[in-house]
């Protein structure tokens, strides 16, 4: 009877694990920055240069010149990657000898909001708050700037990759429907 149960119960971790996998969006990879030295990407016989805002997978073959440098976002660990290792791989590849920042969900909604908005400006996230400054040199308190990051999520949704849009939705519905402050659930990026 015991084994029963253990098996049981194995096969529905299993079910579980299965089930979330396939849940789970799609991972890839935005561009948040590309150095002064051109990146390329080699798709199709054909090679072309990465620019902000590009979508990238794992698989994605690309040439990092010396001194070269690239940024980018992953959708499913709300991290940012920095790559500056010289040379010819794969994404995948490059990311295991890269520099990783993660952020808490809500930052990196920003983060992105940020990067796919109109301008395209990167602004600093709350910790420019936290250092006393604001928003474009007013000194606005983390609630204000909260809300600022609301209208940018609301305006930056309909330009995004799915699984970035899908991120700002949950976190945008998550702002609206707490009842305390939205500066209670907002973590600075580490510095």
């Amino acid at each position: 009877m015991k084994h029963i149960i253990l098996r049981t119960s194995f096969l529905a971790v299993l079910l579980v694990l299965a089930v979330d996998l396939l849940a789970q969006a799609p991972r890839t990879f935005v561009v948040k920055e590309v150095g002064e030295k051109p990146v390329i990407l080699h798709q199709d016989k054909k090679k072309q240069n990465i620019a902000p805002r590009d979508l990238l997978s794992l698989s994605a073959m690309i040439t990092i010149p010396k001194g070269g440098k690239l940024v980018v976002y992953d959708n499913v660990r709300m991290s940012e990657y920095t790559i500056k290792e010289p040379g010819m791989n794969t994404l995948a590849k490059f990311l295991d000898g890269s520099s990783k920042e993660s952020y808490t969900k809500i930052t990196f909604a920003g983060l992105i909001a940020m990067l796919f908005s109109e301008k395209g400006e990167q602004r600093d996230l709350p910790a420019t708050i936290y250092r006393g400054g604001g928003i474009d040199g007013e000194n606005n308190s983390l609630d204000e700037y909260v809300l600022n990051i609301r209208e940018v999520l609301k305006d930056s949704t309909a330009n995004l990759p799915e699984g970035y849009a899908t991120i700002l939705t949950e976190v945008l519905q998550d702002i609206e429907s707490q009842n305390e402050s939205p500066a209670d659930s907002i973590t600075a990026p580490k510095e």
